[in-house]
């Protein structure tokens, strides 16, 4: 939340894309069926009622199906990737190169500024821990 009102475009970032976000069939799940609180709400009941709280004006509905491409092209998957049968270029990604790998890619990621905050803080931590190098 950038100004109280959450108009700042990038705080669905960490939500819903991929490959940090949840699976399609698993986000339509959280947003229509799951009970995610006491109340019983759905997920898209919930994320309404959050902004309800604060005094919003927005509307809350589902734009679900990030995929890899549009929330940020890797050239390398970071987890592992969804194949489809017999798209071997695809097995032979393995189980992608790991958050660890995306911080030693040096690759040029055009995330807003928020995000790329929060994957600089997540680099850090694992520089901080010897998991990767500095």
């Amino acid at each position: 939340r950038d100004d109280g009102s959450f108009s700042g475009p990038s705080w669905g970032f960490l939500y819903n894309s991929m490959p940090f976000g949840m699976s399609f069939a698993k986000m339509l799940e959280f947003l229509f069926d799951a009970n995610v609180d006491d109340a019983g709400r759905s997920g898209i009941q919930l994320a309404q009622a959050l902004l309800d709280e604060e005094g919003g004006t927005q509307v809350a509905f589902p734009v679900v199906g990030s995929t890899a491409q549009g929330s940020g092209y890797f050239p390398r998957p970071i987890g592992k990737p969804l194949c489809n049968e017999g798209d071997f270029d695809c097995l032979a990604q393995g189980n992608g190169i790991s958050l660890a790998g995306l911080c030693r890619s040096n690759w040029t990621l055009r995330f807003l500024k928020t995000p790329g905050e929060v994957l600089n803080l997540a680099c850090d931590r694992l520089v901080d821990r010897g998991v990767i190098p500095s």
